[in-house]
């Protein structure tokens, strides 16, 4: 295991710590089987290679797997991952203020695996 395995399995098993991956990045954690059975997103290109690392790959641009992991898929959508947890963990009034900072105004949905689920209508 290289020393960036060990750390993310460290980050990943202490409660204290939030882990947010962006892109490509999601991968990383995927293949050191740390996304097993977890949601998650990652680049367009990588979402089939997410799912066979044991990920369940959702289509969105930001995904919160539990209060502890968030992903997101495209590198724009860093800036998502990041203001929605300033908004998460500060509030609205300082999210807004950084967005204001960034001149971006952060964009989506977040996804999360809770609420009514959707009807996909053009399933068999």
């Amino acid at each position: 295991m290289t020393g960036l395995s060990e750390k993310l399995k460290q980050a990943f098993n202490n409660e204290e710590v939030i882990v947010a991956t962006v892109c490509g990045g999601t991968l990383l954690p995927a293949m050191g089987g740390l996304l097993k059975d977890r949601h998650a997103v990652t680049n367009q290109i990588g979402m089939e290679a997410l799912g066979a690392l044991g990920a369940i790959p959702i289509e969105a641009r930001v995904v919160e797997d539990g209060p502890r992991f968030v992903s997101g898929g495209g590198v724009t959508s860093g800036l998502d991952v990041a203001l929605y947890l300033v908004d998460r963990e500060l509030g609205p009034q300082i999210a807004n203020a950084v967005e204001q900072l960034f001149e971006y105004e952060k964009r989506g949905t977040v996804w999360r695996a809770e609420g009514i689920a959707p009807i996909h209508f053009d399933e068999n």
